[in-house]
């Protein structure tokens, strides 16, 4: 555990079932960002943990490439432990009544985490104090959803605060020894990629001024976070969103030239084509105004061209 505080000390006495984690906060700018606090505690925990000998990984949506991103959304972070994903809830109560948990970690599907962990960060005495969990099922049946912040709001008593518990739970699922004890998660409504984008849209523009997941019904946020391809859109409205039908439909549009000679002969070698620079010079200039039709092969809907690319590629 290292060397803590003897006021921490003094506190692992009191509490011996509760895992306290020292971290030198003092280290950095006393106008220390959320962002970067919960960077080191991320840190920590993942160190504190690996160093227990568990197989510590992190999973979506607290990918590296989206960790930053995600936990300016939604406060907590999730791990992958011996294969069991565990929620922690970072909070800077300093009491011990009880913890929040975004609705979103506990009603996505690629959210919702097997065991939710609070952890109390103490800025002044530079701690994480770690104080019990909880089951996905456990908490559907007794925490309060709270539909104005849209969290659910867990109560000490529904804890169990023996963490070392969590360790073992945590083995015996890995091992087939246990069942996992998920509650049940309702389906939400797919979003196509323009109702995403037009949702996507609506939230830039408050950003600034609100929470995101609060500016929208919790259904339609929900279903574009929940979805690892409107997420990272969100995240980088800069990404396109591009079916691969579209895609091929874009390619074939600027073969009017080249269009001859596949009509004439059927598909021809690839190096038979590109051995003709007449051929391919017509194919690079063409206008992807005029249409272009292969004899034998319909274009007419995604299905067609998926298996027209097969063809082509195999």
């Amino acid at each position: 555990m290292g060397s803590l505080p003897h006021a921490i000390e003094a506190l692992t006495e009191i509490y011996p079932e509760h895992i306290w984690i020292s971290v030198n906060f003092d280290s950095l700018d006393k106008c220390l960002s959320q962002t970067k606090i919960e960077l080191m505690s991320i840190a920590a925990v993942k160190k504190y943990l690996s160093d227990l000998g568990l197989v510590v990984k992190s999973i979506f949506p607290s990918e590296e490439s989206q960790l930053i991103s995600v936990i300016n959304l939604v406060n907590g972070f999730a791990l992958s432990i011996d294969g069991v994903k565990i929620a922690f809830m970072l909070s800077h109560d300093l009491d011990l009544l009880g913890f929040e948990v975004p609705r979103e970690w506990v009603d996505l599907s690629n959210w919702a985490a097997d065991y939710y962990v609070p952890i109390q960060v103490d800025l002044e005495h530079n701690y994480l104090h770690l104080w019990g969990f909880v089951s996905h099922q456990h908490l559907l049946q007794t925490a309060t959803l709270d539909r104005h912040l849209q969290s659910y709001e867990v109560e000490n008593a529904d804890l169990i605060d023996d963490l070392d518990l969590l360790w073992i739970a945590g083995d015996l699922v890995a091992s087939g020894g246990l069942a996992l004890e998920r509650g049940k998660i309702s389906s939400l409504t797919s979003l196509s990629n323009s109702q995403a984008k037009v949702l996507i849209d609506r939230l830039q523009q408050h950003k600034s001024i609100f929470s995101p997941r609060l500016v929208l019904p919790f259904e339609q946020w929900g279903a574009i976070i929940n979805s690892p391809e409107h997420l990272a859109v969100y995240i980088n409205p800069a990404v396109a969103i591009t079916k691969i039908g579209d895609w091929f439909r874009s390619q074939l549009a600027v073969f009017k030239t080249a269009s001859n000679i596949i009509v004439d002969r059927g598909w021809v070698a690839i190096d038979e084509f590109c051995n003709q620079p007449d051929i391919l010079s017509g194919y690079f200039a063409a206008s992807q105004k005029n249409k272009f039709g292969i004899r034998g092969i319909a274009l007419n809907n995604d299905r067609e061209i998926h298996r027209a690319v097969k063809n082509f590629s195999g």
